[in-house]
């Protein structure tokens, strides 16, 4: 028999991502002590693509060459990086297998993963402020800001007409010095 322990005061848990606050459509939840978030919102606020497997019960979260893959209701997952093409499934779960504290579980609808596990293993920091109920999450992401290519291109015009300008006076000087060669000549 699964005994689950539910925090009462579950409503109040703020998630913060990089300083935005995360809303999610299943409210973070504390079971047994662990925080608990919808799969999707949180791998999506941490730049994952997110698949459920529905015949195997599986999440399946990749972000560039990283792989998440839990399943509902058991502890170990796997958290792939890298290549496994050459590998046994031995191999795969002896290198690449890991062991949650607490299960995904299904809850009203929406599969819930523990927080903390998922934002570690993609190499986020994490800290609880009980006080405010609040997880801040920092994945070290800076976010790419347009305007700054103008201040990248710059240098590169700068160098460019710096190179121009010298080209352009050396010429000049050639053809300066050949007049007056041609001038002291007659």
């Amino acid at each position: 028999m699964l005994t689950v322990k539910v925090n009462a005061s579950n409503d109040d848990i703020k998630v913060l991502v990089d300083g935005t606050e995360l809303t999610f459509d299943v409210p973070p939840q504390i079971i047994d002590d662990y925080t608990m978030v919808p799969m999707r919102g949180i791998f999506e606020a941490l730049g994952y693509d997110v698949e459920w497997d529905e015949e195997n019960k599986q999440i399946v979260a990749n972000r560039n060459s990283q792989f998440i893959i839990m399943t509902l209701n058991e502890k170990a997952y796997l958290n792939i990086t890298g290549g496994v093409k050459d590998m046994s499934k031995i191999d795969i779960l002896n290198n690449y297998g890991k062991i949650l504290d607490v299960k995904p579980q299904l809850v009203n609808g929406r599969t819930l993963v523990p927080l903390r596990a998922i934002a570690e293993d993609s190499g986020c920091v994490v800290k609880w402020n009980n006080n405010t109920r609040t997880i801040t999450i920092d994945s070290g992401f800076i976010p790419f800001d347009k305007n700054i290519l103008k201040y990248l291109y710059m240098p590169v015009t700068i160098i460019a007409m710096d190179i121009l300008f010298i080209i352009i006076y050396l010429k000049l000087r050639i053809v300066h010095k050949r007049r007056l060669m041609s001038i002291k000549l007659i």
